[in-house]
């Protein structure tokens, strides 16, 4: 038996054992599932432009200026 990871089948409704569809193994991106045949791709997830965590810098003269 291959690699197979179990996950959540909207078709079946239920936890499901999931195989690749592709040779890659555990790094393959397509998924299906071993009871129904339902596909899903797993990627990973990418934030883009989240914000940055430096403090809040306030122009001079602004009246809040003295409170940041």
């Amino acid at each position: 038996m291959g690699v197979t990871r179990e996950i959540y089948c909207a078709t079946c409704a239920t936890v499901a054992p999931f195989e690749p569809c592709s040779g890659d193994g555990d790094d393959s991106p397509e998924w299906a599932c071993t009871r129904c045949g339902e596909a899903i791709v797993l990627a990973p997830l990418t934030l883009v432009g989240t914000p940055s965590r430096r403090a809040r810098q306030v122009p001079p003269g602004r009246p809040d200026a003295a409170a940041a």
